[in-house]
């Protein structure tokens, strides 16, 4: 782990791939859009003119996102396993957290998926040790909701599925939206998991989401809900075998007194494919004008500046122009576009 003077975790992973504006080899200017870019520039486009133009990062890694990695990691591990280990409990389980609080993780001793998953799960959240244990995103509190997790969905029926290439967990899909003499859009995007109910062999998507907030307006985002919808259109496109419209949403409340799960369940179809392919394809032509005009990128604020723990640009915008680049160069790293 590298940290600063400070003792925090500096950014170490690469970052992740956004959008990109760039000359195909056969001539046209490819535009490739996430879901994360729709979002940044359907709710500001001056966040997203930092994000994806000028390419900025906080030196530091978020302990959210540290967390949220390592949940990932630990889930991945757990449903890529068969249903009948993930339900049998090792005679050899080590007590996880005891081991972690020495010092130690589990040893994934191939006999139990709790201490597998437990085991990824400390070694991406390892920056996160400097926490206190009482700490919400500590590695104790993170252990401990992940054996809650475990004990709420031991009878799961859902197993990965596999492909020629191996589990489909974490795999990124691409799907061409239009394209015509100049310009091709390309939507990309990647899957938590693939699940395969064995108990009626049905397909769905799914999707972690680790939260702080796991009532009635989370429940309320399933549908519509374009990221969703986007994956469901780049599944079908590429496994047309699969005949699937169902999308599972996996919260996982992140707090510190208690452990809390919920499930939401949707049905994506074709409308809403359709819907979704128009309102993409509008940002995308809009924002690859604004790129080649070189703007404008206009605020929008206060809601994108204070929702979901703040914009990481804010800072920023909160002084005189004249001083912006001081605050960049002092906090943030990266020019990738500029």
């Amino acid at each position: 782990m590298i940290q600063d003077s400070q003792g925090k975790p500096v950014l170490q992973c690469e970052p992740k791939e956004m959008l990109s504006i760039r000359r195909a080899l056969d001539g046209k200017d490819e535009i490739r859009i996430n879901h994360s870019s729709y979002s940044l520039i359907s709710a500001c486009k001056k966040k997203a003119y930092f994000a994806l133009e000028r390419g900025l990062v906080k030196q530091h890694e978020s302990e959210a996102l540290i967390f949220g990695r390592a949940v990932h990691a630990a889930l991945e591990v757990w449903y890529t396993a068969s249903i009948e280990f993930r339900r049998n409990r090792s005679s050899l389980c080590n007590d996880s957290i005891a081991l972690m609080e020495s010092g130690q993780a589990p040893i994934a001793h191939g006999r139990c998926v709790r201490c597998a998953a437990i085991s990824a799960f400390f070694r991406v959240a390892e920056p996160l040790r400097v926490l206190e244990s009482s700490d919400k995103r500590s590695l104790r509190n993170g252990a401990q909701i992940l054996e809650a997790y475990f004990d709420v969905y031991a009878e799961d029926p859902f197993e990965v599925l596999t492909d020629s290439i191996g589990p489909l967990c974490e795999r990124t899909l691409e799907i061409v939206l239009t394209e015509d003499e100049e310009t091709r859009v390309i939507f990309f995007g990647t899957l938590d998991a693939v699940l395969r109910n064995t108990k009626n062999g049905h397909i769905l998507l799914c999707d972690h989401k680790t939260t702080s907030a796991l009532g009635q307006d989370f429940l309320q985002r399933i549908r519509p809900n374009w990221q969703y919808t986007a994956y469901m259109a780049a599944f079908r496109a590429t496994y047309p075998e699969h005949d699937t419209r169902t999308f599972m949403s996996n919260g996982i409340l992140v707090a510190k007194t208690k452990q809390s799960f919920a499930r939401q369940f949707c049905e994506v179809d074709e409308g809403l494919i359709s819907e979704w392919r128009i309102s993409l394809l509008d940002l995308a032509y809009d924002w690859y004008a604004r790129v080649k005009t070189k703007g404008p990128f206009p605020m929008n604020a206060p809601d994108p500046c204070c929702m979901w723990g703040a914009c990481q640009y804010r800072t920023i915008c909160e002084i005189p122009l004249n001083l912006q680049e001081n605050v960049i160069t002092a906090n943030y790293k990266g020019t990738l576009n500029e």
